[in-house]
């Protein structure tokens, strides 16, 4: 989340990034985002928007700063394009091409990973930032200490036997692969966190000293 608002915020609203806020008129907004939809899409458009409406109303709202309109030119009304929710669920139907390409998968991990998430439900950050000492077999379970929504939303969440075959099956690739990354981490790659980041087949290469990363 950080790394898509610093990428919206440095690269969409680099318009503005010298000029005070209150001095943000609504029509330069309306033709603002216009440019951006043609030039990047109607969800970067959106999502331009809706971080300069956060930043506009936590310099109003929080920061109490000087001379601020009351009305906010990012605000949503009249600016922001259609959007369509995503439809990217599998039925019963999916489920077997789904699992014949998983086991196409060269990386013992990455198929482990992404058997996990189907198996989890959990988000890809969850799964991604996994750690053994967040894992009880004797108690099968595990614990997700920082969710969507922070520490505050901590939860723990119950293993299947199936689940517990696919972390069996993690672990031993995870230490035959990146034997010191796999102490910490149950999904475990060469890449600077130590875990799993990119979850694309085609990434899964080796490098120069038949690494996988």
């Amino acid at each position: 989340t950080i790394a898509d608002y610093r990428q919206k915020f440095e690269k969409h609203l680099a318009l503005w990034h010298g000029t005070p806020l209150r001095k943000i008129t609504r029509a330069e907004v309306l033709t603002w985002h216009g440019k951006v939809t043609k030039d990047a899409g109607a969800y970067a458009a959106n999502g331009a928007a809706r971080l300069g409406h956060a930043l506009f109303a936590y310099a109003r709202d929080e920061l109490e700063a000087p001379d601020m309109p009351g009305r906010n030119p990012f605000r949503g009304k009249g600016l922001h394009n259609e959007e369509q929710p995503r439809e990217t669920g599998m039925g019963t139907r999916e489920i077997r091409p789904w699992f014949d390409e998983l086991l196409k998968l060269q990386s013992p991990i990455l198929r482990e990973f992404h058997w996990l998430s189907l198996l989890s439900g959990l988000r890809r950050n969850d799964v991604e930032t996994l750690r053994w000492s967040d894992v009880s077999i004797l108690e099968r379970a595990i614990t997700l200490r920082a969710p969507k929504g922070g520490k505050k939303r901590r939860f723990r969440a119950p293993l299947s036997h199936a689940m517990l075959r696919s972390l069996c099956r993690a672990r031993i690739a995870g230490r035959v692969m990146h034997d010191r990354q796999s102490h910490d981490w149950v999904f475990p790659a060469a890449s600077q966190s130590g875990h799993v980041e990119e979850i694309k087949a085609t990434s899964w290469v080796g490098d120069k000293n038949g690494d996988k990363r």
